[in-house]
């Protein structure tokens, strides 16, 4: 699929640079163009083993391919940010997931607060920042299953219909078919 036009605009100065670090190391010329292109090829398959960002992943490939270029060019930012991408990425979806809550749930101010008293068995730190990404795969997986649960519930207590809110299933590749089955009167069904 490739990289998209932003990710471009980020990718290529910073294979630029590393050409120049390269170049500064070896002694070699920089506009030497078939030296550049066979490097940056050289350099492509030893990050992610291909030769060409058109077959590249637009999440993970860029994420290795990035800090691969990042460390030849020693560029901290890049490497820096991209060390922490998994870790940047589960905090979005658990605030969004938090946010879920508050649609659901207005009575309740949802924050990483509620999560850490919620979940206090996983052992979670004082801050999201500082929490690693094994712990905040956990801590979505719970949250989005809460959500899941509260968005079964009927609108209204006396309402046995069993049709919910309908939040948007983000973390879902497609929404699951769900189909309320009545056992009895008192009981007005379960989901199968």
């Amino acid at each position: 699929m490739g990289f998209s036009g932003p990710q471009q605009a980020h990718f290529r100065p910073l294979v630029e640079r590393a050409w120049h670090v390269h170049c500064n190391r070896t002694g070699r010329r920089r506009f030497d163009r078939a030296a550049r292109d066979a490097w940056y090829r050289q350099n492509l398959m030893e990050s992610v083993g291909t030769y060409t960002t058109k077959e590249l992943n637009q999440v993970s490939d860029f994420d290795e391919v990035m800090l691969h270029f990042a460390i030849i060019a020693d560029d901290k930012y890049w490497i820096d940010r991209l060390s922490q991408g998994d870790e940047r990425r589960m905090r979005y979806l658990i605030k969004k997931r938090l946010s879920d809550l508050d649609e659901l749930d207005p009575f309740t101010k949802h924050t990483w607060d509620y999560a850490r008293a919620t979940y206090a068995q996983m052992g979670l730190p004082k801050t999201i920042e500082t929490t690693p990404a094994r712990l905040l795969w956990k801590v979505f997986q719970a949250l989005d299953t809460h959500v899941r649960q509260l968005d079964r519930l009927p609108l209204l207590p006396w309402d046995s219909t069993m049709q919910g809110r309908r939040m948007p299933m983000r973390a879902a590749p497609r929404q699951p078919d769900c189909k309320p089955v009545a056992t009895s009167e008192k009981n007005p069904g379960h989901f199968y």
